[in-house]
């Protein structure tokens, strides 16, 4: 019987945009990406869509204020009339809006409702998307093909090398970052 083994050696990454990782652009004190089905999975549910981001060490972006909406807006600018998971939801346990990093939400520091949203309760609806650069409300089940992952800058660990042994086989993958 085969045995597969697996060894992964990390290291500290580059910074290449602002102090975050390649693929990943910088705003103040995180870096984002704009995940599409194209590039990691299928269409994905918002959960779905979180745990992609939780893999790489973020989570489904939680936006503080108009800069950073901005900011977010120039990143996803090729998107036309599509949904972008962000990381709003609420809570069925009890009701509460909040953010997928913890951070409650408040509407009075921030909001982008769409145009006509005037006392958004969320209903029945528990979570949310960028649409034309507003928020609206989706159904948490629904997929999307698009979402944005936020993460802190900072050093960042990274895959080097990868060893994999098979008997009677062994093999071993190097990629130095130098």
């Amino acid at each position: 019987m085969k045995k597969a083994m697996a060894a992964l050696k990390k290291c500290k990454c580059k910074a290449f945009d602002e102090g975050c990782t390649f693929g990943w652009r910088g705003f103040n004190n995180s870096c984002y990406k704009v995940m599409t089905s194209f590039q990691y999975s299928r269409t994905l549910s918002w959960e779905n869509a979180r745990s992609v981001c939780l893999g790489f060490e973020g989570d489904l972006v939680t936006i503080k204020n108009e800069k950073q909406m901005e900011f977010l807006s120039k990143i996803s600018s090729e998107v036309k009339n599509e949904s972008i998971w962000i990381g709003l939801i609420k809570r069925l346990k009890d009701g509460k809006c909040v953010w997928s990093d913890g951070t409650p939400y408040n509407s009075s520091v921030y909001s982008n409702w769409r145009s006509g949203t005037t006392n958004y309760t969320f209903g029945k609806v528990g979570c949310v998307a960028l649409y034309n650069n507003s928020w609206v409300d989706r159904s948490c089940t629904s997929v999307k093909s698009i979402y944005i992952c936020e993460k802190r800058k900072g050093e960042e660990l990274c895959l080097t090398s990868v060893s994999v042994q098979m008997s009677p086989f062994k093999i071993k993958i190097s990629a130095p970052l130098d």
